[in-house]
């Protein structure tokens, strides 16, 4: 990782740094590297951050250990609130598709499906828009995805 910092200069002109930045953060503060680039008081602004930031993070990885199932579970129920809108939408352009399709065919520019097939996938025959709007009542939000997750954790238990 890369940090870069402004510096300002005696003379009141901004210069850019950079410091290579170790993960392991004991090696990072024995080095010569960020003593350097870290003089005095900003090292020791830096090693405070990092002292109330990285245990921070140690425990809220901690927290929340999830289980195989609660992962099934919370998957499977997000799959079936999304689920809706998605074939929704996706049925609205296979239909654009294939009519599109039809219309190549009807048409007689190609000598058969499959080519003109390929010729709507190329972009010769423009696919017609159509407005999808009615399919966003099917969009779930949040509450609803929360609302499901929490019955079926009841369900099991």
């Amino acid at each position: 990782m890369v940090i870069v910092y402004n510096k300002r200069l005696k003379n009141g002109r901004k210069t850019l740094g950079l410091c290579s930045f170790f993960v392991n953060f004991s090696q990072a503060f024995s080095t010569s590297e960020v003593g350097v680039m870290f003089q005095g008081a900003s090292l020791r602004k830096l090693q405070l951050i990092l002292l109330f930031i990285f245990p921070l993070n140690i425990s809220a990885m901690d927290c929340d250990k999830r289980t195989t199932e609660y992962i099934e579970l919370r998957t499977k129920a997000y799959d079936d609130v999304k689920l809706p809108y998605k074939k929704c939408v996706s049925s609205i352009k296979e239909a654009i598709y294939w009519k599109a399709v039809a219309y190549c065919v009807s048409d007689a520019t190609a000598n058969s499906r499959t080519e003109c097939e390929k010729l709507v996938e190329d972009g010769h025959y423009p696919k017609e828009s159509v407005d999808i709007s009615y399919c966003k009542s099917l969009e779930a939000t949040f509450e609803e995805f929360e609302a499901l997750l929490r019955s079926r954790k009841k369900k099991l238990g």
